[in-house]
C-alpha cells in the first residue's frame, strides 16, 4: 500500500487524485470537524476515525464509517477494520459497474422503454422513446396522455393492479406531434420503495404500425386476387348457358 501521513486534515485538499484513495483514517483528537470535512472532502471514501469515545459503526449503501476506541486498538482490530472497508469499496465498484450496465441496456434498447411512478408521471425513458414519441425530456409528462382511447389506459391499469402485469396488448397512442399508431404495450409494476416512492411502474412499448400497415396491405392483395378469381368463375359461368343459348 502507498501510505500518506498528513498533519492536518485540512492539508487533503493538496491531494491532485482523491479518487485514487482506498481508505482515510483520521485521528478524531486532532481534527476537529471531522465529520464536516468528511462529508465535503471524501463523502465516496471509507473511513475509520481512531476517537476516544466508544466503538461505533456507521454503514449505508453510500458511507462506511468505523470509530475505533484508540484505549482498545489492536493489530488485529485495525488489520479486520481495513479489510471490511476495502471489501466495502469492492463491492461498491462492482456495484457501480452493474448500474451503468443496466443503464446502458436501458438507453441502448430497441424497444421503447419507461418508468413511472405510483401517478404514471414519467421518471425516465430511453432514446427508443424519444424517438418514438418524437419528445425530449419534459415535454410529456404523464403516460396517460400518450393514449389516445382512456379507456383502453383504465382496462390496462386495472389488470397491471390485479396480476402485477399485464399481457402484452394492442393499443392506439398519439406521439407529441398528434400522430396515431399502433403499438404492443406491457406494463409491469415494481412495489419497492426508493427515494420515498412505494410504486413504480415499468412499460414496454413496440410499435408495430408498419406491421399493421402491411398486414392490411396483405389483406387488400388477397382480397383484389379472391375478386380476380370471382369475376372470371362469374364469366365462365355466364359463357357457358349463353353459348347453348346462341
Amino acid at each position: 500500500w502507498k501510505i500518506i501521513d498528513l498533519d492536518d486534515f485540512e492539508s487533503i485538499q493538496t491531494i491532485t487524485d482523491l479518487k485514487r484513495i482506498d481508505v482515510c483514517c483520521v485521528d478524531d483528537q486532532v481534527v476537529s470537524n471531522t465529520r464536516t470535512l468528511l462529508n465535503d472532502l471524501l463523502s465516496n471514501v471509507p473511513t475509520i476515525i481512531f476517537t476516544a469515545n466508544k466503538d461505533l459503526f456507521e454503514y449505508s449503501s453510500k458511507r462506511f464509517i468505523k470509530h475505533l476506541n484508540i484505549g482498545h486498538l489492536t493489530s488485529s482490530t485495525i488489520e479486520n477494520t481495513l479489510l471490511h472497508a476495502l471489501a466495502f469499496l469492492e463491492q461498491k465498484h462492482k456495484l457501480k459497474i452493474q448500474n451503468e450496465r443496466y443503464k446502458k441496456l436501458f438507453e441502448h434498447t430497441i424497444d421503447a422503454v419507461f418508468i413511472a411512478d405510483e401517478n404514471f408521471n414519467i421518471i425516465e425513458y430511453n432514446n427508443s422513446f424519444a424517438k418514438l414519441f418524437k419528445t425530449k425530456y419534459g415535454e410529456i409528462s404523464c403516460i396517460r396522455d400518450l393514449f389516445y382511447d382512456y379507456n383502453q389506459f383504465e382496462e390496462l391499469l386495472a389488470r397491471t393492479k390485479k396480476n402485477g402485469k399485464n399481457k402484452v396488448i394492442k393499443v392506439q397512442m398519439i406521439n407529441a406531434g398528434k400522430e396515431l399508431f399502433v403499438v404492443n404495450f406491457k406494463l409491469s409494476r415494481i412495489n419497492e420503495k426508493i427515494e420515498g416512492v412505494n410504486t413504480y411502474y415499468q412499460g414496454v412499448i413496440e410499435d408495430v404500425s408498419d406491421l399493421e400497415l402491411a398486414q392490411l396491405r396483405l389483406i387488400e392483395t388477397e382480397k383484389m386476387n379472391y375478386s380476380g378469381k370471382m369475376a372470371r368463375l362469374i364469366g365462365h359461368e355466364i359463357r357457358n348457358p349463353l353459348t347453348n343459348i346462341f
